[in-house]
């Protein structure tokens, strides 16, 4: 998350231009997302790789800690993040093991 955080701050290296895409849109809308989250049909290429699941799994986050105002701030708030709403499998797996789900 702290790579997503860094490219959507200007703060991450020009290489990660290929791996997160910005969404374009010059008008307000209600549901922002901030980046494209097209659909993927496959594991290996599309639904288990960082530039689909990152994005998704920032969706889920407050805006408290989508709108954190230094790298630092948003490292402690992401480690007090509980998780539960979170897409991938492993923060599925670790909630399935402690009885949550």
């Amino acid at each position: 998350m702290t790579e997503v955080y860094k490219f959507n701050n200007g703060l991450s290296p020009p290489i990660m231009d290929i791996v997160f895409h910005k969404r374009n849109i010059n008008y307000d809308l209600r549901n922002r997302r901030e980046f494209d989250l097209s659909h993927k049909n496959t594991l290996k290429y599309g639904t288990e790789t960082v530039s689909y699941k990152a994005p998704h799994i920032r969706q889920t986050l407050t805006e408290e800690i989508k709108l954190s105002e230094s790298l630092e701030i948003f490292k402690n708030k992401i480690k007090k993040w509980d998780g539960k709403d979170c897409p991938c499998n492993l923060c599925k797996i670790y909630y399935t093991n402690l009885g949550y789900i």
